[in-house]
C-alpha cells in the first residue's frame, strides 16, 4: 500500500514531546506583582497531555498552529480513534469538508515501541460521515480492524500532513485491543453525547455522558472522593515515590448512574466509576472548581511553590494564607519574589510568569487523578522544562535533557504503575545522584533564571 511512512523504524522510536510554552495571563498590576483575584480574566480551557503541537519546518508553505488530541475506545472487532484538530488557518472556515481537500492522514501500526516493522499501514479518508466542525475545531473518527496477531495492545503512529503548507505531525497513540477495563470501552462524552471529552479534567457544573460507542445502557457505581493527594517527592528522595497514597479509604459518597444519560458534576473532587464494588480498575474523572489548569486565585499560588522554597518560607506563606486577608497574602507573595530577585521588579515578574506558566502546562499535560504539577512528570517539567528528547517504551518513558549546567546529558526515567485510576500513572525512578542537578535548578529559579 502506498504510504509516506517508512517501511522500517529505528530500534527505538524517538518521538519529540513538543509543548506550547505560551505564558499564563499573569500580568502584574503596576503597584504589585500579582493582581487581586477579582481582576483575573476567564481562562479558555486547553487540552490534555495527549495534545501534540506541530513545530517542524515545512516543505514549501508557511507554518501555522496545528495540533490535535486523541481518544481511543473499544468497538468489538474494531478500535475507534477520535481526533480533535486545532488548525489555525482553518479556524474560521465553516465547513468540515475542507479537511478532506487539504489534509492527508496516514498511519502505521506497530506491535510495540521496539518494533522495527509495521504490522500494517494505511490511509484514513475523512468523509461527511466521520468529520464535523464545532467552533474553531475539527473532529474526525476512524475505525481500525483488530488483527489476530495482536493479542493485547499496539502502537498507532499517525501522520497528519497539511498539503497546502507541507506541515506534518507524527503522533504515537497506544491502542488496547483487548478491553479488560471499563475505561477501555467507556469514556466521558459531551452533554450531547456525540463527542468524547478530550481533556483529562473537568469543571464544576459540567454535564457529561458516560457511554460506550454503541450507547449501551449500563448501571455504574460512582464513588466520590473529596481528596487531596500529596506532592511528588524530589528526584533523589529514595525513600518514597511520587504517589504513596493509595485509594483504599472510604468514599465521601456513592451513587448509581445509568450510562448514556446526562450526569452533572456538581462538586470538585475525584469521581471514580466502576461496574461493581469488586472492580480494581475504573474510569476516573477529576473535577476542579477553579479556573484550572491556570491558578487565578492568590491562595492557590502557594502550594506549587513547594519545589523552590525552603520549608520555613513555605510555612510562613501558609500561615498568612490561613490567618490573614487576601490582600495580606498578596503582599507576602510580592515580598517573597522581590526578595529572591533582589528587589528587581522586572526580574520578579518574568520569573513569576515563567514559573506559573509551567505549572499551568503541567496541569494540562500530566493531570490524572491529581493535579499535573503534583505528579512526577509534572514536577520535572516545572523545574527543567520540556525535555530535548523523549523515548517511549511499552511501560516507561525516558526524558533526556542536554546542556544542563556542566552536565552534557541528564535522563529521567518514568515507569508506568498499575493504577486503578489511570493508564498514565508514571513514577520517576529516583537516584541520589540527581541531588546536584536538582539543587542547581532550584537555585536558578530562586535567582530568576529558570532553566530552559
Amino acid at each position: 500500500m502506498n504510504t509516506s511512512l517508512p517501511a522500517q523504524l529505528p530500534i527505538f522510536t524517538r518521538i519529540s514531546l513538543v509543548l506550547s510554552l505560551s505564558l499564563l495571563g499573569f500580568l502584574p498590576s503596576c503597584v504589585g506583582l500579582f493582581k487581586a483575584q477579582n481582576n483575573e480574566q476567564k481562562l479558555a480551557t486547553q487540552d490534555s497531555q495527549t495534545r501534540t503541537v506541530a513545530s517542524s519546518s515545512t516543505q514549501g508553505g508557511i507554518a501555522t498552529k496545528f495540533s490535535f488530541a486523541y481518544k481511543s475506545l473499544d468497538l468489538g472487532d474494531y478500535v475507534r480513534v477520535y481526533l480533535e484538530l486545532d488548525i489555525q488557518r482553518l479556524s474560521l472556515v465553516p465547513n468540515a469538508d475542507i479537511l478532506t481537500q487539504e489534509f492527508e492522514f496516514r498511519y502505521g501500526l506497530l506491535a510495540d515501541y521496539q518494533s522495527q516493522e509495521y504490522l500494517t499501514t494505511g490511509q484514513i479518508l475523512p468523509t461527511a460521515d466521520n468529520i464535523q466542525k464545532k467552533g474553531g475545531l475539527f473532529y474526525l473518527y476512524f475505525n481500525l480492524p483488530k488483527m489476530s496477531q495482536i493479542t493485547s495492545s499496539a502502537i498507532l503512529l499517525l501522520e497528519v500532513t497539511d498539503k497546502k503548507t507541507g506541515q506534518r505531525v507524527l503522533q504515537d497513540i497506544p491502542l488496547t485491543f483487548v478491553a479488560s477495563k471499563l475505561r477501555d470501552s467507556f469514556a466521558p462524552f459531551n452533554k450531547k453525547g456525540d463527542l468524547p471529552h478530550f481533556s483529562n479534567y473537568f469543571q464544576v457544573n459540567d454535564t457529561i455522558r458516560i457511554r460506550d460507542i454503541k450507547g449501551s445502557p449500563k448501571e455504574l457505581l460512582v464513588k466520590y472522593f473529596n481528596d487531596d493527594f500529596p506532592v511528588a517527592a524530589t528526584p533523589m528522595a529514595l525513600a518514597g515515590g511520587a504517589i504513596s497514597k493509595a485509594f483504599n479509604f472510604s468514599p465521601d459518597s456513592t451513587f448509581i448512574i445509568i450510562s448514556n444519560n446526562p450526569v452533572a458534576l456538581n462538586k470538585s473532587g475525584t469521581y471514580w466509576i466502576v461496574e461493581n464494588e469488586a472492580d480494581f480498575s475504573g474510569l476516573t474523572l477529576r473535577v476542579y472548581d477553579q479556573k484550572f489548569p491556570k491558578y487565578s486565585f492568590i491562595p492557590d499560588l502557594i502550594e506549587p511553590l513547594i519545589y523552590i522554597t525552603t520549608q520555613e518560607e513555605l510555612q510562613n506563606l501558609k500561615v498568612v494564607k490561613d490567618t490573614a486577608s487576601i490582600e495580606s497574602l498578596k503582599i507576602a507573595l510580592d515580598k517573597f519574589w522581590l526578595r529572591l530577585s533582589e528587589n528587581d521588579k522586572e526580574k520578579a515578574r518574568n520569573t513569576i510568569k515563567d514559573y506559573y506558566s509551567r505549572v499551568k502546562l503541567a496541569n494540562m499535560y500530566f493531570s490524572t487523578f491529581k493535579e499535573g504539577w503534583k505528579t512526577d512528570m509534572g514536577m520535572i517539567f516545572v523545574i527543567f522544562g520540556s525535555p530535548d528528547k523523549v523515548r517511549r517504551f511499552q511501560d516507561k518513558e525516558v526524558w533526556t535533557y542536554t546542556q544542563l549546567s556542566e552536565f552534557s546529558e541528564i535522563n529521567f526515567t518514568f515507569v508506568r504503575k498499575n493504577s486503578q485510576f489511570s493508564d498514565r500513572d508514571f513514577e520517576l525512578i529516583r537516584y541520589a545522584e540527581y541531588e546536584t542537578i536538582w539543587y542547581e535548578a532550584i537555585e536558578a529559579w530562586r535567582e530568576g533564571r529558570g532553566l530552559k
